[in-house]
């Protein structure tokens, strides 16, 4: 079993200046831990809208430990099918999650993973999706 860090248990652990590796340490006792593309994706996306120079640079030493402290699996064309028709799939039933949320799901469905999150709603909606509030 594993499971697929959410960007917001990232975004929450860089906002109250949790270390990545003391984060991966606490989950790996009893799952593997991994995170999607997308999420390195997001929280970079962080980096760059950080408001001033000391966020930015705290913001991007907390991504490098990211990428050297997790497994992030790639999005390929396997994943990105599966994702389109998840989304796709909920939103002709009129629930909208957004694309980002759908990849991050694919991703753990293809490794057979769950989800750690702090927006459980956004992940409950997959069908078949484990999903672990944090």
């Amino acid at each position: 079993m594993g499971l697929i860090l959410d960007t917001s248990v990232l975004i929450e652990a860089e906002r109250t200046r949790g270390s990545i590796s003391d984060l991966v340490l606490r989950l790996a006792r009893t799952e593997e831990i991994a995170i999607a593309a997308v999420t390195l994706m997001e929280v970079s996306d962080g980096v760059a809208r950080a408001r001033d120079e000391a966020t930015r640079v705290r913001r991007s030493e907390f991504v490098k430990g990211v990428r050297e402290g997790l497994r992030v699996i790639p999005l390929n064309d396997e994943i990105a099918v599966s994702a389109g028709l998840l989304n796709g799939r909920l939103r002709r039933r009129g629930v909208t999650v957004g694309l980002a949320d759908a990849m991050i799901a694919a991703t753990a469905m293809s490794v057979g993973y769950g989800v750690l999150t702090l927006n459980g709603r956004h992940f409950e909606a997959f069908e078949g999706l484990r999903v672990v509030g944090f």
